[in-house]
């Protein structure tokens, strides 16, 4: 109306009479009131009726929107703005493109985003009324449109954005925006942890396809064994929690400590994790995981090379071949950058993190290699003998061997594997033999063919040689065996870093091991066994019933400081006690190459895998029989006598279903325990047996166990050990203690077999002295009961032995006062006194009784500890003392 207004003034006043200078058609009131009007007209615009407003709620500043995704624009409106709206985009503040025209102005709108959309931080959107164009508004702030999906190294990734939800690992909110995740012009991928309004933001992606078995290499630019404390950088497959593979840079809060680990989840799963504190040279490594079936390698370099120019670039090597080797399914490759337990960064500020390039290798290692065989110089496995692991060598002893045997008539020739650099040509101080070492490098890394035994030698040091070059001509090995020694060694060159050779060369498998299994008494037998032409076995799991047992013939040389200590057939893994019983192999026919393995004391229903080097395997069950007997006792009799040992215990649950109870005997509680008896069952509720003159009058201490057997020969596993335990004691004063749990703690009933051989007893207990002497009345003697836990004085009027009966003690916890104690050893084996007190709050000092000499010994750390022995503690706090 104003402007009307103005027109229409001036229209009418557009031609005035002509005048003369210093003339005017108006006087200078009228001016005056005209010029008034106007201004009030001007100032002061006459109201209108408002139609309505609109207001953009979403996007309003500071969202991320990924491209080729559907996102929900949304706004609010007053009055009556229309029917309809028309929505566009702006970059920059200017016009970008129509998102949509004439939609429903129904406060929503669902936007697919355009696949063409460049990447930026600075889009808004403006919403317009339909039928008046001066009724609109824009985003208060801008908003990012992000990546959908990238191409780094030749492969396409997903951006993950998680639209304002918090989610793992974290929790944190992914985002798509460039400002956390882009390439630069040289392709490397870009992650960013940033803060937007408040909350801060991670980056991740993941590749569009699955890989599956094979070498995954990562190569990062920065320093990130030294970035924030709470950031998270993750170069990692991913098919669920409980099938994912890590390599992930992080100090998981710590300020210092490990900052650099290799997982295979479930991390909580012992011996899953490998964490260790990394020092990067520079801000360029390379971290690399070879996953196959039955192993995880890991390995981490300083540089950006697919294998480490020198050895000493080479920071980490760790091998997994436990139980949770994810299998090929559908897992995705992800890099993510991210915050633990969706904490803000300790320093409170924004980071990055580079990688500059992924690279994936298909196949087993020896798939990938393209290697041929030393002998035949083909694809087509040579001849094998003596496999890589436990073997009877020349039918003389146990060898572990760490090399596999060709059989070739002497002077035959010998041929590179692959391409490589020769290290050792002809004699070495090392062998008796001239041999050849090559030097190999592969994508991340570096091992070493070697080739023994030789007649001659046609190669020298440092030259380079190709795949199927002649190296030297096979020889006779010591042993009078014409054959040629491979031998593969990863990283370095000392026996430790062995490898199966079988990794390496393309053999044809036959099949995974055959395996059986079966209980005798107490001990589980396993045998394996392979095919002549695929000495392939390298891995055992035993798992079940508390068991986790795991052997890796490679992972055990790997793992021995001196090669040499492997050579012997017992050994305690994973805490059960091995016995190895190898098949003489070597020069003889060819055969199948078997292993038994023997496992002591082991216990209910397990699960056995037996894998070959393609990981390969074979699973068999044992089970653990019929249930034990119930209740087992054991006593001296007759009474007065005590010249025989009897075994009582009530019948097994199982009684039904089984043929007779065996009794088993030993001198050790750890065995070998030997059958001495079987006892029928007829259905009784109890059942017994006497062990005629193994009582008092036998100075050996018996370990006895009943097992039940059903008619087809399956036995129950052991139940309750109990024993027979002969402590001598001298004439005169001895401090002793009974290491077993009797029936009865009486004094005279756990003294029975000495009964008038001693005249006087003594024990102490937090500061007050217990009595007994023979020669005072009942009432006034007050030691009353006799403890295992606890050392007693003793005053023998001749030398005799103290025979007592009870249940085994496998551990004990004693109270222990600030002061002196008298205390038992209630173990069955000695300990030296460094490893008994152990644990315990220093200072500690103990002190043993020399009966002979009749007094009290301050005992070293080296000192032994024996069982039926008692001895003084000193104890800086009150405390507790666990003995096992």
């Amino acid at each position: 109306m104003v402007a009307s207004f103005i027109m229409y003034f001036t229209i009418r006043g557009s031609a005035p009479a002509p005048f003369a200078y210093g003339e005017s058609p108006m006087s200078n009131e009228l001016k005056a009131f005209i010029l008034a009007v106007l201004l009030v007209i001007v100032i002061l615009p006459i109201p209108v009726q408002s139609a309505g407003t609109i207001t953009v709620d979403l996007p309003n500043g500071g969202e991320a929107y990924q491209r080729a995704r559907t996102r929900t624009i949304t706004w609010s409106t007053t009055g009556s703005p229309g029917a309809n709206v028309d929505i566009d985009l702006y970059k920059n503040g200017i016009f970008h493109s129509p998102i949509v025209s004439g939609t429903t102005n129904d406060g929503s709108y669902s936007w697919g985003l355009s696949p063409s959309l460049s990447p930026d931080v600075d889009y808004t959107v403006k919403i317009t009324s339909s039928s008046d164009p001066l009724i609109f508004d824009y985003s208060d702030s801008p908003f990012a449109i992000g990546l959908d999906m990238l191409v780094f190294s030749g492969i396409t990734w997903y951006v993950r954005d998680t639209n304002e939800v918090l989610v793992g690992p974290g929790p944190n909110y992914f985002s798509c925006s460039p400002e956390n995740i882009w390439l630069d012009p040289s392709g490397q991928l870009h992650l960013n942890i940033t803060n937007r309004n408040g909350n801060w933001y991670m980056a991740e992606v993941y590749s569009q396809e699955s890989y599956g078995y094979g070498q995954y290499t990562f190569m990062t630019n920065g320093k990130y064994d030294y970035m924030d404390v709470n950031a998270v950088l993750g170069l990692f497959t991913y098919l669920d929690d409980n099938n994912e593979i890590d390599i992930e840079f992080s100090r998981w809060g710590w300020e210092s400590g490990t900052n650099l680990g290799y997982a295979c989840q479930p991390w909580a799963s012992e011996g899953n994790v490998h964490a260790f504190h990394a020092n990067l040279t520079s801000n360029y490594s390379t971290h690399s995981f070879s996953w196959h079936q039955n192993e995880i390698k890991y390995r981490s370099w300083n540089g950006h090379n697919y294998y480490p120019q020198a050895p000493g670039d080479v920071f980490q090597i760790w091998n997994y071949t436990g139980h949770d080797i994810p299998p090929e399914s559908t897992e995705r490759v992800h890099i993510n950058f991210w915050l633990m337990g969706g904490l803000d960064p300790a320093d409170g500020l924004e980071m990055g993190a580079v990688v500059t390039e992924f690279n994936f290798s298909e196949g087993t290692l020896a798939q990938q290699l393209q290697s041929r065989w030393p002998i035949s110089n083909s694809t087509t496995p040579d001849e094998m003998r003596s496999p890589f692991g436990p073997r009877i060598q020349s039918g003389v002893g146990y060898d572990f061997h760490r090399a596999i045997d060709l059989p070739a008539p002497e002077g035959t020739p010998v041929v590179a594997i692959l391409d490589g650099v020769i290290r050792i040509a002809g004699d070495h101080p090392s062998y008796s033999q001239p041999l050849v070492q090559v030097r190999h490098e592969y994508n991340g890394i570096t091992f070493y063919a070697q080739y023994q035994h030789l007649s001659a030698v046609h190669v020298v040091e440092d030259q380079a040689v190709e795949a199927g070059d002649v190296l030297g001509e096979s020889g006779v090995s010591p042993s009078g065996f014409a054959h040629l020694h491979f031998a593969i060694r990863e990283e370095w060159v000392n026996k430790r870093n062995a490898s199966h050779p079988l990794s390496f060369l393309p053999y044809a498998d036959l099949g995974p091991p055959q395996l059986e299994a079966n209980w005798q008494g107490d001990t589980l037998y396993v045998n394996v066994s392979v095919g002549n032409q695929e000495l392939d076995f390298v891995q055992l799991d035993i798992f079940g019933n508390g068991v986790d047992f795991h052997l890796n013939f490679v992972e055990l040389n790997h793992a021995t400081e001196e090669p040499d200590d492997l050579d012997n057939d017992t050994m305690i893994i994973d805490g059960m006690e091995m016995t190895i019983i190898p098949e003489s192999y070597s020069s003889g026919q060819p055969r199948d190459y078997w292993l038994q393995f023997r496992f002591a004391n082991e216990t209910g229903d397990l699960t056995i895998e037996a894998f070959d080097v393609l990981g390969q395997s074979t699973t068999t069950t044992v089970s653990s029989g019929p249930e034990p007997p119930q209740n087992i006792q054991v006593q001296l009799v007759p009474a007065g006598v005590f010249s025989d040992v009897q075994l009582t215990w009530d019948a097994s649950i199982d009684d039904g279903s089984i043929s007779e109870y065996v009794i088993y005997r030993s001198l050790d509680p750890a065995g070998p325990y030997l059958e001495i008896a079987d006892v029928s069952a007829d259905g009784s509720a109890s059942y017994s047996y006497i062990d005629s003159g193994c009582g008092d009058g036998d100075i050996n201490s018996y370990f006895y166990n009943v097992h039940t057997r059903e008619s087809s020969g399956n036995e129950s596993r052991r139940g309750e050990h109990v024993t027979k335990w002969v402590t001598h004691l001298n004439s005169g004063w001895n401090v002793f203690s009974v290491p077993v749990v009797t029936a009865s703690n009486l004094r005279e009933d756990v003294l029975a077999s000495i009964d008038g051989k001693y005249s006087a007893l003594q024990g102490y207990l937090f500061g007050e002295w217990e009595h007994w002497h023979s020669s005072k009345p009942p009432q006034l003697n007050d030691l009353i009961n006799i403890d295992y836990k606890r050392g007693y004085y003793i005053l023998m009027e001749t030398d005799d032995y103290l025979v007592t009966c009870g249940e085994v003690i496998v551990n004990s916890q004693i109270e222990l006062d600030e002061a002196w104690n008298l205390v038992g050893f209630p173990l069955n084996q000695p300990l030296s006194q460094g490893d008994a007190v152990n644990g315990l709050a220093d200072p500690v000092m103990v002190y043993g009784f020399d009966s002979s000499a009749g007094r009290d010994i301050l005992l070293e750390p080296a000192d032994l500890m024996n069982p039926s022995q008692g001895y003084w503690i000193h104890s800086s706090v009150d405390q507790t003392w666990t003995v096992q």
